[in-house]
């Protein structure tokens, strides 16, 4: 539970930071995502569906 928290608060900060490396370590930590080269052809898939809506990430 405490993980999932973890990942959740980074999730916030690199929202609020623009920070694509934040926000892949975010997603690699999420217990549903296997791994890193999934969690980045999450984001990059989450990036393109939701731009209108999203901070560009650096």
């Amino acid at each position: 539970m405490e993980q999932q928290v973890n990942c959740e608060k980074l999730v916030v900060d690199a929202y609020e930071q623009h920070s694509y490396l934040k926000m892949l370590q975010a997603l690699t930590l999420n217990k549903c995502v296997p791994n890193a080269n999934v969690a980045r052809k999450i984001l990059d898939d989450f990036i393109e569906a939701n731009k209108a809506y999203w901070p560009e990430l650096k």
